[in-house]
């Protein structure tokens, strides 16, 4: 079964999302296309907010795939001081 909804899986700050890869692997099974994107990673428990030139390859990454759906992952500790 193949569906023609895109769905795009954002990461954001966390490299190794277990959550993120479960679900992609899930709605592929089921026929989706999905695409991963893990933007920024957590390094030393700091989190560096992303430069301008980063959000404009985000959006354009975006903008290349059309999704239908974007689902965001972040992870809450990388916000707190």
């Amino acid at each position: 079964m193949s569906h023609h909804l895109k769905i795009a899986l954002l990461s954001l700050y966390v490299f190794e999302n277990n959550g993120i890869r479960f679900l992609a692997a899930a709605l592929r099974k089921q026929g989706f296309v999905v695409h991963e994107i893990y933007f920024k990673d957590y390094v030393h428990h700091h989190h560096v907010p992303p430069t301008q030139a980063e959000l404009d390859a985000l959006t354009e990454l975006l903008r290349s795939i059309q999704p239908g759906l974007i689902g965001i992952s972040l992870r809450a500790g990388a916000y707190l001081p």
